[in-house]
């Protein structure tokens, strides 16, 4: 009888390690409630796998079975979406600035590896980083992490993510010709989640390149955004007012972005260079100084 509860035990105490193999993924950056669920998951399978075969035979073949079965699911549930998972589980550790160089390192072979799923198969997983990698300033690992997918045969909506999603990064790092390519790539009006951030992308364009009038007819054309669009329509109306001597305006949208987004909104104004970048960043300095 006990054979089945010593099979369970194995396979389960080993379902973390595999698990984290699996993904790619150190077994440290697991959460106890993670590495938990995996061993009481696994063990119970393979408990359950050992015990229904006693009625018909022996305890060490029930056992040996339980082991076949639980060892079998177990490794079948590791590599079940194991690179989204493991992208998953290192963006969420970018929030910690004690672990996101290695996580972002980590994040990043993670993502050459997946590239062998194929465009299509591929496009989510980079996806799913690169609102993380955004969140932390990392642009650049953005831009790689997208690499290769623009001009990809993807299904219409994942190419205009994709696409809102380059020009994001290709504006935060200077290449406003890149960025207004991503844009032009977009048969437009897009799907409207994404319209609605394809269109702030392209009022910020606006706004750092002189066209502060197009800047601000669209940001007030989108006057009841959410809070973090609405921070961005606020970095485009500073830039835009900064462009045509309004200072004080620009300072109180910058205040406006301050308030809703803390530090890194100000952060985002900075970059693009533009007509409200030196007000930003002396805003930051003066917040610092507090």
């Amino acid at each position: 009888m006990d054979a089945p509860f010593y099979a369970a035990a194995i396979v389960g105490s080993i379902a973390p390690f595999v698990r984290a193999l699996a993904w790619g993924v150190p077994l440290w950056m697991f959460s106890w409630g993670m590495a938990l669920r995996a061993t009481l998951g696994a063990g119970l399978v393979t408990l359950l796998a050992g015990l229904i075969p006693l009625v018909a035979v022996d305890q060490w073949t029930a056992g040996a079975i339980g082991l076949g079965v639980g060892g079998t699911l177990m490794l079948l549930s590791a590599r079940r979406l194991r690179h989204l998972r493991g992208v998953m589980l290192l963006s969420w550790r970018l929030g910690s600035p004690a672990t996101r160089d290695d996580a972002a390192r980590r994040l990043m072979k993670r993502l050459a590896s997946a590239r062998k799923l194929g465009p299509e198969q591929y496009a989510p997983v980079a996806l799913v980083a690169s609102g993380p990698l955004s969140a932390v300033e990392r642009w650049d690992d953005v831009l790689t992490a997208l690499d290769g997918l623009a001009g990809s045969p993807l299904p219409e909506a994942l190419a205009e993510r994709v696409a809102q999603a380059r020009a994001t990064a290709e504006l935060a790092v200077g290449d406003l010709e890149g960025a207004t390519a991503s844009l032009k790539s977009v048969e437009r009006p897009a799907d409207e989640g994404v319209e609605r951030w394809l269109r702030a992308t392209e009022a910020l364009l606006h706004a750092v390149q002189g066209g502060a009038d197009q800047a601000l007819t669209i940001a007030n054309e989108e006057a009841a955004a959410d809070a973090a669009l609405g921070a961005s329509y606020d970095i485009v109306r500073a830039h835009a007012l900064a462009s045509k001597g309004d200072e004080e305006g620009a300072k109180a949208a910058l205040r406006k972005v301050e308030e809703v987004t803390g530090a890194n909104g100000l952060q985002r104004a900075i970059r693009p260079v533009g007509p409200a970048t030196d007000l930003a960043r002396a805003m930051l300095v003066a917040a610092a100084e507090e």
